[in-house]
């Protein structure tokens, strides 16, 4: 009996710190919708949403302008693998609506960006 009410315990232990976590997971969801304005969104939005008053994306025009100047020449441009962080950390700003400096980031990051973008187009 008292081994059964400690696995029963374990398992409503268990379920409670689930309940917890997804909770958690909701509500950050929550804050980032919260602090990101809807029309900003560029990844995963129609290009008429996320144009920004241009006449394409602001990541296909900066990536495109980037790999024209720097990556012509670039041998495995689009085959070189990325840091994920960094992809994510540009998406983020991207769609958040923050300035993005294309200098601050390599060819290899600009091509993978583009992939990503037309990836995730509706």
């Amino acid at each position: 009996v008292g081994s059964e009410m400690c696995i029963r315990d374990s398992a409503d232990s268990a379920r409670w710190e689930a309940s917890q976590l997804s909770h958690q997971s909701s509500q950050l969801v929550n804050d980032v919708k919260h602090f990101v304005k809807p029309d900003s969104i560029v990844f995963g939005s129609k290009p008429k949403d996320g144009s920004r008053g241009h006449t394409m994306p602001i990541v296909v025009e900066q990536c495109i302008s980037k790999l024209e100047k720097e990556g012509l020449q670039t041998i495995n441009l689009w085959s070189a693998p990325t840091n994920p962080s960094t992809l994510l950390d540009l998406k983020a700003q991207y769609n958040s609506g923050t300035a993005v400096d294309p200098s601050s980031f390599d060819v290899h990051i600009a091509a993978a960006l583009l992939v990503q973008y037309f990836k995730e187009l509706p």
